[in-house]
């Protein structure tokens, strides 16, 4: 079974976000998602979604992320305060 979905108007497959683990107390969140050697992966943050432009746009947060053979797995620091609700995507962005 494939965990990926085709992207609208594309022909490119996104990660679909495997596993999450949440550590409040050292502020980090450990994201996994099936992968690939050689391809690279963007991974994207977002406090919501359908909030104004402030509160609700994409931050990528890294885009340079090796694929591993069967899954990758990353941890995104939250330097900041803790927001609310945090959204996550990855994004295949293998040339």
């Amino acid at each position: 079974k494939l965990a990926y979905k085709p992207l609208r108007g594309s022909f490119r497959l996104a990660p679909l976000i495997s596993d999450v683990f949440f550590d409040k107390s050292n502020k980090t969140i450990v994201v996994s998602w099936p992968s690939g050697n050689g391809r690279s992966y963007a991974l994207d943050i977002s406090s919501g979604l359908l909030d104004s432009i402030e509160d609700g746009s994409w931050e990528e947060y890294d885009d340079s992320i090796p694929g591993e053979a069967d899954e990758t797995t990353y941890e995104v620091i939250i330097e900041d305060e803790l927001p609310k609700r945090l959204f996550i995507r990855v994004r295949d962005i293998t040339d």
